[in-house]
């Protein structure tokens, strides 16, 4: 911003001497300023101006880097996974300090050939395109939920500084994935797959309806089987373009997941979440989910430098306010306390309708 207030300074000063002293002096000024502009960071990659800076102006420079992502949601998964450690199971909730965990990870990342000769283990990939070149980035998995591997994070750290997101949520670059899955490495054995929900999600989902506006009428299986079989074909497309960035010698494989068959016919109830089923098994068959990962030391000193299990404030249960006296708190507990030693209290606060009245005076009748 300096920079560009330097440059603005050093136009006016030539338009204002031009004024003066003819366009000769205009155009002598006007060109000093923009190449004294130009050996300003401003002009240089974001690549070549974190290599150029120290450490403390690159620590200083990392709260440029997508600063509207400053969620946990962009850096490990935060929906019904936890971590397994040697002595338990712990959950992270939030992170302590972003631009700390963005340069932790940031020499962590893969790309290209790192990612060809990687070795043994899971990871998750994505491949982007820039500027008309492919290049893959990949992150080891630590544990179950993704910390610092998410397909998510691995786009925010091969981004550019500046904002990611839209105003939907939906980030601004995301054309420029090509693919993003997981990846397994055995030995020479080398498995991959389509499996992200941000970036391949949308390309491999299915409708449980058929197109007619205005009604909801599940598809027929004939539509469904085509409909699959295109789904399919794209797939093997994208597989064969991916096999080359993933692999050395091009033998990486694409894990093949048949796509469930129904069981009886298709109705409005069951319909979506066989449509649901069907997406996901086209991405292939999953590494990640469900290999129970377990978390070394190492791992788990490095994770609580950078993470916390505490909820967030927004997330936190309220407070229930109780008597010193009280053996139950005197809030909604103790209305369901009553109601449970009288059955037939009052229920749904103080307004009635007909029906309940009559209904409660037949209850004391009996009484």
């Amino acid at each position: 911003m300096t920079a560009f207030l330097a440059f603005l300074w050093g136009l006016r000063f030539a338009i204002t001497s031009s004024a003066l002293l003819g366009p000769f002096a205009f155009r002598h000024y006007a060109i000093k300023a923009f190449h004294e502009h130009k050996k300003r960071p401003l002009f240089l990659s974001g690549r070549d101006r974190m290599a150029a800076m120290s450490a403390a102006e690159r620590r200083n420079e990392t709260h440029k880097r997508a600063p509207n992502c400053r969620h946990p949601r962009f850096v490990f998964k935060t929906k019904d996974v936890c971590t397994r450690t040697p002595h338990g199971i712990i959950c992270f909730h939030t992170v302590k300090d972003f631009d700390a965990l963005i340069e932790a990870f940031q020499p962590l990342m893969l790309v290209d050939d790192q990612v060809r000769v990687a070795p043994d283990g899971k990871y998750c990939w994505i491949i982007r395109e820039k500027e008309g070149v492919r290049r893959v980035y990949a992150m080891k998995v630590i544990c179950e939920q993704e910390i610092g591997s998410l397909h998510n994070f691995i786009f925010l750290l091969s981004s550019e500084d500046g904002p990611l997101l839209k105003e939907d949520d939906k980030f601004i670059n995301a054309h420029e994935v090509i693919a993003a899955g997981e990846l397994e490495v055995t030995g020479a054995k080398r498995e991959f797959n389509l499996q992200s929900g941000t970036f391949m999600e949308p390309i491999f989902r299915m409708s449980a309806w058929q197109p007619i506006l205005g009604r909801r009428i599940p598809k027929t299986k004939e539509m469904l089987v085509a409909e699959i079989k295109e789904k399919e074909k794209e797939v093997a497309a994208r597989a064969a373009q991916v096999a080359r960035f993933l692999s050395a010698d091009q033998l990486a494989t694409f894990a093949y997941m048949s796509p469930p068959t129904p069981v009886g016919s298709l109705t409005r109830t069951n319909i979506v979440e066989h449509v649901k089923s069907v997406s996901e098994a086209l991405g292939g068959r999953p590494f990640i989910k469900g290999a129970e990962i377990m978390v070394s030391e190492n791992n788990m000193g490095f994770l609580h430098s950078l993470l916390s299990p505490d909820l967030p404030e927004w997330k936190r249960p309220l407070h229930v306010s109780t008597f010193k006296n009280a053996k139950t708190p005197y809030a909604k507990h103790a209305k369901h306390a009553t109601q449970a030693k009288n059955p037939y209290a009052k229920k749904g606060g103080a307004r009635r309708t007909r029906r309940t009245r009559r209904r409660h005076k037949k209850q004391t009748r009996r009484r």
